[in-house]
């Protein structure tokens, strides 16, 4: 399979297209089609491996106002979430709903996402708009077995 073409032209699209515009729509759309069905082994495999080709070819996981790195943290994608951050996703940059990505793992309960985010030195006491953190949002979706672990955490900090 060649490079996407420029419908106006033909042209193949320049890499440095590819590894922003492109990249980031298709890493939503991977994450959406795994995430409707579940992960299998031999998937999840794969999502890492074209997740790692787009970043090492210079995609840049800091683009746009979502960031790739809110959308694998809200859909429970611990592996990706770790090769955002290697490749220099921000931990604690903030969705439009200043939420932070551990505050949207700790809403879905994916304690793995939120595991590998602390570890990266996520912050645990940032507060969104209405003054909640990570595991007040947890609570609030009735993840209390994360809400309990992000406190411990947050004493600790």
């Amino acid at each position: 399979m060649g490079s996407p073409s420029n419908p106006q032209d033909g042209q193949p699209f320049p890499v440095p297209y590819l590894c922003t515009e492109v990249s980031d729509r298709l890493i939503q759309q991977i994450l959406d089609a795994f995430n409707r069905e579940g992960l299998t082994a031999e998937q999840a495999r794969q999502l890492l491996g074209r997740v790692k080709h787009l970043l090492d070819a210079g995609a840049d996981p800091e683009t746009g106002a979502w960031k790739a790195l809110h959308y694998a943290a809200f859909q429970g994608h611990a592996g990706v979430a770790r090769q955002l951050l290697a490749k220099g996703a921000r931990v604690d940059a903030r969705a439009p709903n200043q939420q932070t990505a551990l505050m949207l793992a700790a809403r879905n309960g994916h304690e793995k996402v939120a595991e590998a985010l602390l570890a990266a030195g996520a912050d645990p006491e940032l507060k969104d708009p209405e003054g909640e953190v990570a595991a007040t949002i947890a609570e609030s979706y009735h993840q209390t077995d994360r809400a309990a672990k992000l406190r411990a955490r947050m004493h600790s900090h």
